[in-house]
């Protein structure tokens, strides 16, 4: 909170509120031009695409290491929405 105290709370909370496309019409094309490239992605990093030593390698996160279990591209529908919302 200390690091928050000298802001304006209102201006703050106008930072956090999503865009409005009528106002902010590149930042909705962003959005929109992301929300494809998760989508695209999300269905290439498959098995049957990429391999399976790739999604290993892909999930491996210390260098060191070997993973446990391949990396899986599949998240929830409100999962992806929060995402593409961030």
């Amino acid at each position: 909170m200390r690091h928050l105290k000298e802001k304006d709370p209102k201006r703050l909370r106008e930072a956090i509120e999503p865009p409005n496309a009528s106002k902010e019409p590149e930042l909705q094309a962003i959005i929109k031009s992301f929300s494809r490239t998760v989508s695209t992605a999300q269905g290439i990093a498959v098995p049957k695409t990429v391999g399976i030593n790739a999604l290993f390698k892909v999930n491996q996160k210390i260098a060191t290491q070997k993973p446990s279990m391949p990396f899986s591209s599949f998240i929830g529908e409100d999962t992806l929405k929060k995402y593409c919302g961030v």
